[in-house]
């Protein structure tokens, strides 16, 4: 089980709001899969209409990406792939103009540490800390997943709490905790 799973099961029993994940492994915000990987499916903005607008009675959209754009190109998919962080906000922007544009209340979260995964590559690291700084600053509704469980030592780590062996997913810790940041965010927007 994921954080949305674990957000769902910490609502209130007479809570008037489901949690609906339509995440995919593997996704990306602006390019559909490789066809090494077909089940990583379309990209977010090509199954936006279908897998969010498609969703009888949704009011609230959590846009909750995480590195898959910056960190597969070159290592899983072609270099080529690798986008600018003009096209990743340009990204997120167009995600958020579909959403509100179908009256739809947009939260967006921050992107936890890659770190191992992208050591021999501080450029992504980099990308992350600027996608973050986006989110962060842009004025949208924002959780922050990054704070919730990144080290305090290292913040392009994982705590090792919440960490999975591979130090970049989070685990059932980390899993519970982005959970507990997100049922707060829900509370606070009286949901």
């Amino acid at each position: 089980m994921g954080w949305p799973q674990y957000t769902a099961a910490l609502l209130p029993a007479d809570a008037r709001i489901a949690v609906v994940n339509r995440g995919i492994a593997g996704n990306r915000i602006r390019l559909d899969a490789p066809s090494a990987t077909p089940s990583w499916g379309r990209a977010g903005l090509s199954r936006f209409d279908e897998d969010v607008l498609g969703t009888h009675g949704v009011t609230h959209l959590v846009i909750a990406y995480n590195s898959n754009d910056w960190s597969l190109p070159g290592r899983v998919t072609r270099l080529d792939e690798m986008p600018t962080l003009a096209e990743l906000i340009d990204g997120y922007r167009e995600l958020i103009d579909r959403a509100r544009t179908a009256g739809l209340t947009v939260l967006l979260t921050t992107v936890t540490p890659l770190a191992p995964d992208l050591a021999g590559d501080p450029g992504r690291e980099d990308l992350r800390l600027a996608v973050n700084e986006w989110i962060r600053t842009s004025g949208h509704e924002f959780v922050d997943f990054d704070a919730a469980i990144r080290s305090e030592a290292d913040p392009s780590l994982l705590e090792d709490e919440y960490a999975a062996p591979d130090h970049t997913h989070p685990n059932v810790n980390g899993s519970k905790r982005l959970a507990q940041v997100m049922a707060e965010a829900l509370a606070r927007l009286q949901l």
